[in-house]
């Protein structure tokens, strides 16, 4: 958990109606006045645990209700000095980044298309922490409908998962995000 943040912004989608999703992204900006954040500082609290490739999620209640915003990957830990106050800004991206970076030769079978999404996230390595484990997208933090469509047996080759993706939303009119 994260304390002292004094703001979050996030930024996600479509630049314009026509464009493709891009890799959503989030700032965190907090106190850091103890050096917890600070990935270099030895006697913080979270050390040697500040580092790139960690998960962050940001979470908001309203009315007691717990609201996703974001969930990803940390890219940095920035931490600086104003004045006489500590603050970290934290920048991190989301999961699509991966599939965006993910270039797999693989085939698909015919299969409905929430199917087939299924699939594309099952070929989805991600690199944590630390950065030789692998991990996988889990099934249970998918959404997916069924769709209405069934897409023809198909195989990739040097195109993005996140590409393959657009191209099935694209038939089906269909959307694509990664929830908080």
């Amino acid at each position: 958990t994260i304390t002292g943040v004094i703001e979050i912004h996030t930024q996600m989608g479509r630049q314009d109606d026509h464009g493709k999703k891009e890799p959503g992204r989030c700032s965190i900006l907090a106190h850091n006045q103890d050096g917890a954040f600070s990935p270099s500082y030895a006697s913080g609290a979270y050390y040697p645990n500040v580092r790139p490739r960690r998960h962050v999620r940001v979470q908001m209640d309203w009315n007691g209700d717990t609201y996703g915003l974001f969930y990803g990957l940390v890219e940095n830990w920035h931490p600086f000095v104003a004045g006489d106050q500590h603050y970290v800004e934290i920048t991190a991206i989301d999961l699509s980044y991966q599939l965006v970076r993910t270039r797999p030769d693989v085939a698909f079978s015919s299969q409905a298309l929430g199917a087939r999404i299924g699939s594309v996230l099952d070929e989805a390595i991600w690199i944590g922490i630390p950065s030789t484990t692998p991990f996988y997208w889990p099934s249970t933090l998918r959404d997916l409908d069924t769709g209405v469509l069934t897409v023809a047996a198909a195989t990739l080759s040097d195109t993005s998962l996140q590409s393959h993706i657009d191209d099935l939303m694209d038939v089906e009119d269909g959307r694509f995000w990664i929830d908080g």
